[in-house]
């Protein structure tokens, strides 16, 4: 991640079973960047994700801002 980007973050989250069942992963994550990390209410990120970007390719959501709203 560019040096300049980080600075800008105001929510970090994380995705995978790497991350949600890795508590030792998920604190050096959460010191990395001195902030909390959050993980999506839903177990399937990745099917999840692909159905949400056929969503917007076929043009049944209009964009990935969208799509971010959708998402907690």
């Amino acid at each position: 991640m560019p040096r300049s980007a980080r600075f800008r973050i105001n929510t970090l989250v994380g995705a995978g079973n790497g991350i949600r069942c890795n508590p030792r992963l998920r604190s050096i994550i959460e010191g990395y960047f001195k902030m909390p990390l959050k993980t999506p209410l839903s177990r399937e990120e990745a099917a999840i994700g692909a159905a949400l970007s056929a969503a917007v390719g076929s043009g049944q959501i209009k964009n990935y801002f969208e799509v971010g709203e959708m998402i907690r």
